[in-house]
């Protein structure tokens, strides 16, 4: 599914940021097949085994987001800093 970029807002919700992920995941959907039942109603879904495991690896990203929300946030001018005093970035 590609490469997402979250772009982090003060005013962000968890819904922003995971249609953000999805906006950016999804270049074109998965091809799938359904299983039905004999009134033809959908029952099952075949998912192709890499769109599967990039759906797997979605929902533990997605799951990491929502642990770590209610966690103390830094502005980007603290980032950088921080980054050029730990030697990450040059001065």
């Amino acid at each position: 599914m590609g490469d997402a970029v979250i772009v982090a807002r003060e005013t962000s919700s968890l819904i922003v940021i995971r249609q953000e992920i999805v906006m950016a995941a999804v270049k074109e959907p998965p091809t799938v097949q359904f299983v039905t039942n004999s009134a033809g109603e959908k029952t099952a879904v075949i998912v192709p085994l890499t769109d599967y495991q990039e759906l797997l690896e979605d929902l533990s990203d997605l799951a990491a987001i929502a642990e770590r929300r209610e966690e103390t946030t830094m502005s980007h001018d603290e980032v950088l800093a921080e980054l050029k005093n730990d030697g990450l970035l040059p001065h």
